[in-house]
C-alpha cells in the first residue's frame, strides 16, 4: 500500500514544494526537490511491478451501488508509469530554463499533472478515472498561463482544453452506460458488461469511449490542441503534450478493446 501511495502521492508533494517552501528556498532546491520525487517515484513503481496483478482496495464507495474505488496494479500500467516518471526526470535533468521565474509554477503543473495521469493508469473505477483525467487536461490548459503573456496564453488555453472537455464528455457517455449495464463503475466489470448492451446504447458507449481516447492521444483531425505544446517550454511539450496526456488517451483504448476482447471471448 506504500509504495502505491508513493506512485500516485510523491508528484503531488513536489508541486507542493514547487508553490510552497521550495519557491523561497532557490531554484536548486526546487530542482532537487522535483527531480527526487521523480526518481522515487520510479522506484516505487519498479518495486510494484513485483507485485503486478494485486487489487488495492480503498475503503471508498464515491456513488451508492457504484463500487468501492481500488487501485489494480496490472504491469501493463506500471510500465507506463515508470516509462513516464522517467521521461519527466529526464526533461527536469536537460531543463536549462529551471531557473527562470515561471518554471516553479510550470513544474507545479507537471508534476500534478502527473500524479492525476499515474492514478488514472493504475484506478480501476471509471468516475474516479474520468475525475483524476479531467485533473490531468486542467493541468495542461492552465499550463500556457505559466509559460505565456496572458494575451497569448489565453487562446491557447482555450485551444487546448475545449477539445479535451469535448473528449472527456464522450467518456462519460460511455461509463455512464457501461455502468447502467453492468450496475457498478468497476472498469474490468463495466467493460464486460458491455457486451450485453445493443443497438443505439452499445454505439453510443463505443463512441464515447473511442471519442475520448482518440482526442487525448491527438488523433487527426482533433490534434489542434497538441499543438500547445510547440508554444510552451521543451519541458511541458515533452511530458505533458507529447507523453503523458496521449498515452493516457491510448492506455484507454487499450483497455477499452481488451475488456470487449476478454467478454467476447
Amino acid at each position: 500500500m506504500l509504495w502505491t501511495v508513493a506512485v500516485v502521492g510523491l508528484p503531488f508533494v513536489a508541486a507542493i514544494a514547487l508553490v510552497t517552501g521550495c519557491r523561497h528556498s532557490g531554484p536548486r532546491i526546487a530542482r532537487v526537490a522535483t527531480l527526487t520525487a521523480s526518481i522515487l517515484t520510479l522506484v516505487a513503481a519498479a518495486v510494484l511491478l513485483q507485485r503486478s496483478h494485486e487489487h488495492v482496495p480503498i475503503a471508498f464507495e464515491w456513488l451508492p451501488g457504484a463500487g468501492t474505488i481500488g487501485l489494480a496494479l496490472s504491469s501493463s500500467s506500471l510500465w507506463l508509469v515508470l516509462a513516464i516518471a522517467g521521461i519527466a526526470a529526464l526533461a527536469l535533468l536537460g531543463d536549462g530554463e529551471f531557473d527562470a521565474p515561471f518554471r516553479n509554477t510550470s513544474w507545479a503543473l507537471i508534476m500534478v499533472a502527473l500524479s492525476a495521469g499515474f492514478a488514472a493508469l493504475l484506478v480501476d473505477h471509471f468516475i474516479a478515472r474520468y475525475v483524476v483525467l479531467e485533473v490531468a487536461a486542467l493541468c495542461a490548459g492552465l499550463a500556457p498561463l505559466a509559460e505565456l503573456p496572458s494575451g497569448t496564453a489565453g487562446r491557447l488555453v482555450w485551444r487546448t482544453y475545449l477539445p479535451l472537455r469535448v473528449g472527456d464528455a464522450g467518456l462519460l457517455v460511455g461509463i455512464l452506460l457501461l455502468g447502467e449495464a453492468a450496475g457498478t463503475l468497476n472498469i474490468t466489470l463495466a467493460l464486460e458488461a458491455g457486451a450485453t448492451l445493443g443497438g443505439a446504447s452499445l454505439a453510443f458507449a463505443v463512441g464515447g469511449l473511442v471519442l475520448a481516447a482518440w482526442i487525448k492521444a491527438a488523433g487527426w483531425p482533433m490534434h489542434l490542441w497538441a499543438l500547445t505544446g510547440r508554444r510552451l517550454s521543451l519541458s511541458a511539450h515533452a511530458v505533458l503534450f507529447a507523453t503523458l496526456l496521449p498515452t493516457l488517451g491510448l492506455y484507454l483504448l487499450y483497455r477499452t478493446a481488451s475488456g470487449a476482447g476478454r467478454a467476447a471471448a
